[in-house]
């Protein structure tokens, strides 16, 4: 389907070969469905509202605060207004096993209310790199993405020094068939999202009964397949209801609205 006519804003998605993407994002009342990824996220809020629902719990956004998603955590995003505008960052550990370390084993938190003395002006540095970061953007040029490359090893190399912490198995049997798998499906729901989708289809996608595709999907994602054939049409529903017509595949390969590259 042609969209252009009904284009409101423009995507700019840039990937690194250090293996960082990222993106600045202004969503009119989006949506992302429960969903989780392989590479592990950290979002900025730029302006606006926004609730992130992540490990069962539904937390409002800050501004300028930056929230880390480690990979393969369930998780999913609902813009509240208009004027929502956020910095969005995928980082690889996969790519960033050239500086050392295994960090598949290594997860990063910052929680606001465990800020003290000692990394209080370390979690301020990484806000002002990530502030600079964005004015460098509006002055985009050809040397940008070099310099981004540079402000993003800084701040992943402040989050390793001053907020790491041992990690833990987040999505269990998360080996690679098991995620292709989870692929597949994750493309027939938002193929057929506007049909109606029964737990017997998701099953035959992959071949497998009812019950064990019920458990699997359970397993993999943290939620019911019904459930989220019913966060995608919601996701979309919500999106018609700010009045555009069309979206654009988002950074977490969910669908979002039209982007702005203006921040």
């Amino acid at each position: 389907m042609n969209t252009k006519s009904n284009t409101i804003y423009e995507t700019l998605h840039h990937t690194s070969p250090l293996g960082f993407s990222y993106e600045w994002r202004t969503s009119a009342g989006g949506h992302i469905p429960m969903h989780w990824h392989e590479e592990m996220e950290l979002l900025y809020l730029l302006n606006g509202e926004a609730i992130l629902n992540m490990d069962g719990t539904k937390v409002k956004l800050k501004k300028r605060h930056p929230v880390i998603i480690e990979e393969k955590k369930i998780h999913g995003l609902h813009c509240l207004d208009d004027h929502t505008m956020f910095l969005c960052v995928h980082m690889s550990k996969e790519h960033l096993k050239i500086y050392g370390d295994d960090l598949s084993k290594t997860a990063i938190v910052i929680r606001e209310e465990e800020l003290n003395d000692k990394n209080f002006l370390h979690y301020l540095h990484i806000c002002q790199l990530l502030d600079q970061l964005t004015r460098r953007f509006m002055m985009s040029d050809d040397e940008f993405q070099m310099e981004a490359d540079g402000i993003l090893l800084q701040i992943t190399a402040s989050l390793l020094r001053y907020f790491s912490a041992e990690a833990y198995p987040v999505v269990p049997g998360a080996d690679p068939l098991s995620i292709e798998r989870i692929r597949t499906v994750i493309a027939f729901v938002g193929d057929h999202y506007k049909e109606p989708v029964s737990l017997h289809d998701g099953a035959d996608v992959l071949g497998l009964g009812r019950e064990a595709f019920s458990r699997f999907f359970k397993k993999m994602m943290g939620l019911s397949f019904l459930q989220y054939v019913n966060e995608v049409r919601l996701s979309h529903a919500l999106y018609r209801s700010y009045g555009h017509g069309s979206s654009s595949a988002g950074c977490d390969g969910a669908e979002w609205p039209e982007q702005s590259k203006a921040v």
